[in-house]
């Protein structure tokens, strides 16, 4: 699945780290989801990193340290795509 992908190529050396959070959210919405799918990834000041599909919450994982993480897949320096990292960042 795409986002553990990105895990993976983002946090390189640190994917042991969240493998098992990850493989938690793959479970939920693996084989769910289809063309036009939305999920969100929702980050709350209380330290909360929520997760929906199609307006269904799907559960949370807390921990600053696990958004940087899933927020890294598109905005850090090993990011999966650099093209989007750019559009992201100008807000396009």
């Amino acid at each position: 699945m795409a986002i553990e992908r990105g895990f993976k190529k983002s946090q390189q050396n640190n994917y042991t780290k969240y493998k098992n959070k990850v493989e938690n959210i793959v479970d939920k919405i693996e084989g769910e989801i289809e063309k036009n799918d939305v999920v969100d990834l929702v980050y709350l000041p209380s330290g909360q990193t929520k997760f929906y599909l199609n307006d269904r919450y799907l559960g949370r994982i807390l921990g600053i340290d696990f958004k940087q993480a899933l927020f890294s897949i598109w905005l850090s320096e090993n990011c999966i795509d650099q093209e989007l990292k750019n559009q992201i960042i100008k807000g396009t």
